[in-house]
């Protein structure tokens, strides 16, 4: 087993080296991929003793995907929120005039604004629902994130509909032990991204009726992923907003309603 291991971590960091240095991806998919490598290289049944389905594959939370957004969100918001404080401390030190403290500011915002949209958009999740209230919140969020995060309520990038078709696929299959042609003869457009999954238009068979509906398909694991994004989100109030500590417990409890 010792030897095993040895092999499996020396294959690991000859995959991240290698990997690195001629890779173009995130350095967060870029180590995932390099640990399932790793664990093929030392052990050529992994492949075929771990070949998830689909909707395994989108609902498994590993122990360090919760890390891994950690560390995704803090090198993102870290710089942002060190640039804010260092200008509030240089204001105080230096006694800065109140027009030019103003000026700053909305320098700041104007600055940041787009690109923590960016951020939330590429994280997706809890933070699309975070940016949803503070785009309807004017009266303490600066205006420049409110006016970029206004597109979150109703432009919210959905899944491909091919990777939600075969979620509900394999749900009716593992579940109601029906497929999914029995169900529906249409499966269409999407109707609404919310927060936590999406609806799409469409049409069940004779079988079933026959009616057009709206299906909601709940993104897999949302529940777990969301509750490990309140704790990164309240690690970052704690630092940047303190006040929004009992706004953040409304948020959560209405959130983990919607789940039930």
């Amino acid at each position: 087993m010792r030897a095993l291991a040895i092999i499996a971590l020396s294959s690991f960091w000859a995959t991240i080296s290698s990997t690195g240095a001629t890779s173009s991806c995130s350095p967060y998919s870029t180590l995932r991929e390099a640990i399932r490598s790793a664990l093929q290289q030392s052990n050529p049944t992994f492949s075929t003793i771990f070949s998830p389905s689909k909707l395994e594959q989108e609902s498994f939370v590993g122990p360090v995907e919760p890390v891994f957004r950690f560390v995704k969100f803090w090198t993102n918001v870290g710089p942002i929120v060190l640039h804010y404080k260092f200008t509030e401390v240089w204001f105080k030190v230096f006694n800065i005039d109140l027009s030019v403290r103003h000026e700053s500011w909305e320098a700041l915002h104007e600055k940041y604004a787009p690109a923590s949209l960016q951020f939330i958009l590429d994280l997706k999740g809890l933070f699309v629902k975070i940016g949803q209230v503070m785009s309807s919140r004017a009266d303490f969020v600066p205006i420049q994130y409110v006016d970029s995060f206004n597109m979150l309520q109703d432009s919210v990038p959905s899944w491909e509909s091919g990777r939600v078709k075969e979620i509900v696929r394999e749900s009716l299959r593992n579940n109601q032990k029906v497929n999914f042609e029995e169900v529906f003869e249409e499966f269409g457009e999407v109707l609404g991204s919310p927060s936590i999954g999406q609806v799409h238009r469409a049409k069940l068979t004779p079988q079933y009726g026959g009616e057009n509906v709206a299906v909601k398909v709940m993104h897999p694991n949302a529940r777990t992923k969301f509750r490990n994004d309140f704790k990164v989100f309240r690690s970052f109030c704690k630092v940047a907003l303190p006040g929004w500590d009992p706004i953040l417990k409304e948020l959560e409890l209405q959130m983990m309603t919607e789940f039930n």
